[in-house]
């Protein structure tokens, strides 16, 4: 029986936790060269059916010295109105594949 708030699991999430069960299977398995060789092969599965992105970078505001994103264009914490860097803006328009247009300062 389905509620409104139940919906079953995608096939990525339980293909995830299938790949996961696996791996913990190959883990508790005496070491040998096939062995590796397999638990090389299903992280290698479970590493692209996650489709992981690297993490934002960083900076600090200049006003109150607060963390966040570096393409922000205002500060979480002091609501300072924010330039995002350069190198920021090139990375996000690159996802885009839009033409790059950096503010002048």
């Amino acid at each position: 029986m389905t509620t409104p708030f139940f919906e079953p699991r995608d096939l990525k999430t339980t293909e995830l936790l299938q790949l996961m069960a696996r791996i913990d299977t190959e883990l508790a398995a005496p070491a040998s060269d096939a062995s590796l060789a397999t638990l090389r092969a299903s992280w290698a599965q479970m590493t692209k059916l996650m489709a992981l992105e690297a993490a934002p970078e960083l900076r600090a505001c200049p006003k109150c010295r607060a963390i966040g994103i570096a393409a922000a264009t205002r500060c979480m914490s002091c609501w300072t109105t924010l330039v995002p860097t350069q190198h920021a803006l090139a990375v996000a328009h690159a996802k885009e594949e839009t033409p790059v247009v950096v503010p002048a300062v």
